[in-house]
């Protein structure tokens, strides 16, 4: 007969198997790092040796044994899973719920079906096997369709497993909606390849159904995909949405509880220091995001100043679609229409970088931490628009230029080429822009250009040579020399850098003629670069079309420029 004692014997077991798998396992050595999971499945093991051989002497007791049976198949196939035997795991959830197909909708057996499906559904989706995927999921949904309907609420896990003795039928439900929204948090991940809008939805879904019924969310996923969401909304211009979503998830991290680690775990510990760090690098990813808003905000704001674009009104879905929380949303959500309005967005994103970069340092997150410089260049960028005095604009570009060689120097161009390249070129940019602002700035005053003048328009010029040569000899081969065919993702760069070296080189102040005839000999063997490539490669002309039409001109004016030059010089 199967008596209590029996059945104590088997929960004391479920009971240590699920802390060795959900608890203990965190804090395994790095050179054994299933040793929790390991036991746990033995444990298991051990209680389906245990059922198999038990007969049962009444229908009651059968049925228990049945969907306990069933759940252990389930636990066993999450072990073998999660210690990446995926096949192992597989056969165990199709023997789950071949145990209980012909009475799923018992209310023994609804909830054990429910998770196992689900987990069949997500063991396809990490194959990338959508269709396999979609048929678990579909089940999931189905049946979660119709529990309402059933004469009585379903038993949770739990209780079939015999860790918890008897559940209120609140949690009943709050179990079988939380595996429903595991569901749809898998469905967004299967749609994000190809239609971001359904998986954006399911993404929304997910996270308003953990708020509402879910009491043991993990705050950290939560917020980082209420952070990613914020980005789906932005390329629409839902500003206030991505807002709310950004502050949701700074608002749940901060509730996020306190990492668990056992008491004889050394607190300076590297597995006690992970879990601390988990949390951080989960803020620096919400203000990352942030910045992310921000600069879109500020780029499209000169935008529509510019009369580059139209301000759209924001969608109705934020009538809809609102995070029910006590949220602090700081940052603005409409576009600056002046400095002031553009400085504050400024201040407010510059915080959020700072924030980040103190989490992503150079020496332990490289690319990281150069994107934050790349970001913060940019920031500085889009603010300098706003900005009506021209020698403040050089300053801001100024602060962009040491930012971003800070970090070039730093790199070695081995194993950071393609970032180099970025640097160098942004460089390049940069030092042109200044000079355009320091030309007017001459031209403005209306006068012949002091010597203090000049020499800046020429050190700036020659600046962007040197940065535009760094890019272009990047692409040299280890002999040194140009290639004859460049990759074609870098075709257009690479002949953008040799028609801006050649305007810069035509833009340098220089009294001497035969300097002067020089550099405009420079200028033209620049442009000649550009249209001999494209005359050797057909395929190219219609990345630089306008600037190929420019040098063809300039290659036949300049030479006489050349000659009046030279002459006016001889004739003196």
């Amino acid at each position: 007969m199967a008596t209590d004692k029996y059945f104590a014997e088997i929960a004391d077991k479920m009971k240590e198997a699920m802390r060795l798998a959900d608890t203990e396992y965190k804090f395994d050595p790095e050179d054994f790092p299933y040793r929790s999971k390991y036991k746990s499945r033995e444990i298991l093991n051990e209680i389906k040796t245990i059922l198999d051989n038990r007969e049962s002497d009444s229908e009651e007791s059968n049925d228990r044994i049945t969907c306990l049976l069933a759940a252990v198949h389930m636990y066993l196939g999450i072990n073998y899973v999660d210690c990446e035997e995926i096949s192992s795991g597989q056969e165990h959830f199709e023997k789950a719920l071949a145990v209980l197909e012909p009475w799923k909708y018992n209310e023994k057996a609804f909830s054990v079906y429910l998770k196992t499906a689900n987990q069949l559904g997500i063991l396809w989706a990490n194959r990338q096997q959508v269709s396999s995927a979609l048929k678990y999921f579909e089940i999931v949904e189905e049946m979660y369709n119709t529990f309402d309907r059933l004469e009585n609420v379903p038993l949770t896990v739990d209780e079939i497993t015999l860790i918890k003795e008897e559940e209120t039928k609140e949690n009943r439900i709050l179990e079988i909606e939380d595996t429903f929204t595991h569901t749809l948090y898998y469905y967004a991940q299967l749609y994000c390849r190809d239609d971001t809008d359904k998986a954006a939805n399911y993404c929304k879904l997910t996270l308003q159904r953990q708020l509402k019924y879910s009491n043991n969310f993990d705050h950290i996923d939560w917020a980082v995909n209420a952070a990613t969401l914020s980005q789906y909304y932005l390329p629409n211009n839902n500003y206030k949405i991505a807002r709310n979503c950004l502050a949701a998830a700074s608002y749940i991290l901060s509730q996020a509880p306190s990492p668990e680690i056992p008491l004889d775990v050394d607190p300076n510990s590297q597995v006690a220091l992970d879990a601390k760090e988990k949390i951080q690098k989960c803020s620096a990813d919400i203000r990352r995001c942030g910045v992310k808003y921000g600069l879109l905000l500020l780029e499209n704001s000169w935008k529509i100043v510019m009369n580059q674009m139209e301000e759209t009104a924001e969608t109705d879905e934020e009538d809809i679609f609102k995070f029910d929380l006590e949220l602090d949303e700081q940052i603005a959500c409409r576009h600056a229409k002046s400095f002031d309005e553009a400085k504050k967005l400024f201040l407010q994103v510059q915080n959020y970088l700072n924030e980040a970069k103190d989490f992503y340092k150079l020496d332990s997150h490289c690319s990281d931490h150069i994107e934050i410089i790349q970001d913060y260049s940019k920031l500085f960028k889009f603010l300098s628009y706003f900005e009506p005095d021209l020698e403040r604009q050089c300053k801001m570009h100024k602060r962009r230029i040491d930012m971003l060689t800070g970090v070039l120097n730093e790199l070695n161009p081995q194993h950071y080429l393609l970032v180099c390249r970025q640097l160098q070129y942004e460089i390049a940019e940069i030092y042109s822009a200044m000079l355009d602002l320091k030309l007017a700035l001459i031209e403005s005053g209306q006068k012949t250009p002091d010597p203090k003048s000049v020499n800046k328009v020429n050190q700036l010029s020659n600046q962007g040579i040197i940065y535009y040569d760094k890019f272009i000899q990047s692409f040299n081969n280890p002999e040194g020399k140009t290639p004859d065919k460049i990759p074609t993702e870098d075709e257009r760069p690479f002949l953008i850098a040799w028609f801006c070296k050649g305007r810069l080189f035509s833009k340098i102040i220089e009294s001497n003629p035969n300097i002067r005839a020089k550099n405009v000999q420079k200028t033209i063997d620049c442009y000649k670069v550009l249209v001999d490539y494209c005359y050797n490669h057909k395929e190219t002309e219609d990345k630089v079309k306008d600037e190929l039409g420019i040098c063809i001109e300039m290659i036949n004016i300049l030479p006489a420029k050349i000659q009046n030059i030279l002459a006016a010089h001889h004739s003196w």
